[in-house]
């Protein structure tokens, strides 16, 4: 496991290669000093045979947050393993990768603001449906109640005309946006006979089955004295209006719950929101927000964390974040089996060190929202750390974004970390003295008494 360290001091300063090398070639030299981690830049020098002036590159440190244990995680033995699994985070890692920028978390006050009225305004107008709602709602009842007042035979014509009228005005809403039999007849694309005739007859049998509508309607309103035929009437138009506002209260209500996960998102340093953002671990899993922290420090691969790690059982499914095309799926040398989802939104996903990709992922395959696309495992430079998802977020393709916000409002209010406390500590009893044994007397000797004489 890679050694990091934990402190709340300020952000440290470190190179992409904290180690210093000389090289000579026949005829010209040319010699590479890299700062270690405290220096200013990264100065590479190189003379040109012949005598030219030797040409100089300066590259600035990356400069990265403190690594700091989440107050929450100071007694959890596994803090160093969230805070870094150890071997790097398996991204592909660019040659000169962008220099950290604190600023780049910020949160964006304006879209905070942007989208808080558009809460509200959303949330004034379901106040307003949601009382129209009620009150239709209202007028149904009423409805119901004078249709109850029928007799029995009188009520079950009404019900009959108003199903009947609902059924017509459904059907010829559909005929409005198919057309009749002879624009619906254009549509059938073939010069076959035997098809035409087909088709001819299949759509002789909707013309008919209208007609029946029709009938039906007829024979049910003629069951009707006109007030029960206004009765019908009024009936069908209420249940309509109701339905009507049912549909756009619930429309509404879906967009302003998405509006406050995009709040949430935001509020928590989001640079990005993607409507409809799934969470890409199918199951229960551990996530702290390491952005930014040190990885495969004192390597030629040195660079800053730019995703997510998030931890879960091996073999748990994974799944696309958002629905898209896959990309770019195969092996890395960092990150193992991998994949990247390009989303509709133009957004880009990289998943990294899985087990085993899902069966019949491809370049090119089209996956939605939630489809499974591989499985949590440890492959690439991750080989021996705890089963692991790398997750990355690339807005439009550009550069990475922190994952932390937008994965912590999808996943909702479930606890992000499982707090497992270190055992406490046990001292051992003390172990008494075994007992000193008491001296032994010495046996006394054995008294012999003479034989008498005989």
């Amino acid at each position: 496991m890679a050694l990091i360290i934990i402190t709340a001091a300020a952000p440290v300063a470190w190179a992409q290669d904290p180690s210093s090398s000389t090289t000579t070639a026949p005829g010209a030299s040319s010699t590479t000093t890299t700062t270690v981690p405290g220096a200013s830049s990264t100065t590479t020098t190189t003379a040109k045979p012949g005598g030219s002036p030797p040409t100089t590159t300066t590259v600035p440190p990356v400069v990265l947050p403190p690594a700091t244990i989440p107050p929450e995680l100071a007694d959890d033995p596994r803090a160093p393993v969230l805070l870094d699994p150890g071997g790097g985070d398996g991204g592909e890692v660019p040659f000169m990768q962008p220099i950290f920028d604190p600023g780049r978390n910020q949160i964006l006050q304006a879209k905070v603001l942007e989208i808080q009225a558009e809460i509200q305004a959303k949330q004034l107008r379901l106040a307003d449906i949601g009382a129209r709602l009620l009150a239709q709602q209202d007028v149904v009842d009423a409805l119901v109640t004078d249709l109850d007042d029928l007799g029995q035979r009188a009520k079950r014509n009404v019900d009959d005309a108003a199903s009947a009228e609902e059924k017509l005005r459904d059907h010829t809403v559909e005929a409005f946006i198919s057309g009749s039999t002879e624009d619906r007849m254009s549509l059938v694309r073939t010069g076959d006979p035997v098809e035409l005739g087909v088709a001819r007859e299949m759509l002789g049998s909707v013309v008919d089955s209208d007609g029946k509508v029709l009938d039906r309607h007829r024979e049910a309103q003629a069951k009707l004295t006109d007030d029960q035929q206004l009765l019908a009437a009024e009936l069908v138009a209420a249940r309509e209006s109701l339905t009507g506002l049912i549909d756009e209260f619930s429309t509404l209500l879906h967009e302003t719950m998405e509006a406050s996960d995009a709040l949430r998102a935001y509020q928590n340093g989001s640079q990005v929101y993607v409507e409809g953002f799934v969470f890409p671990v199918q199951g229960p899993t551990e996530f702290i927000d390491s952005w930014g922290y040190p990885r495969m420090t004192g390597t030629s691969s040195a660079h800053w964390h730019q995703g997510a790690d998030l931890f879960a059982d091996r073999g748990t499914p994974l799944v696309a974040a958002e629905s898209g095309v896959i990309q770019r799926l195969g092996q890395a040398s960092l990150g193992g089996n991998k994949l990247w989802v390009k989303g509709d939104s133009g957004t880009e996903y990289y998943y990294a060190h899985l087990t085993a990709f899902a069966a019949g992922m491809a370049d090119g395959v089209r996956v939605n929202g939630g489809d499974v696309v591989g499985y949590v495992g440890d492959t690439g430079n991750a080989r021996g750390t705890p089963p692991h998802l790398h997750f990355e977020v690339h807005p439009n393709g550009g550069e990475a974004v922190n994952p932390y916000p937008l994965l912590k409002a999808a996943y909702g209010t479930q606890s992000m970390v499982k707090i497992v406390p270190n055992p406490p500590v046990t001292v051992p009893p003390p172990v008494a003295p075994a007992p000193v044994p008491a001296p032994v007397a010495p046996a006394a000797a054995p008294t012999t008494v003479p034989a008498p004489a005989g």
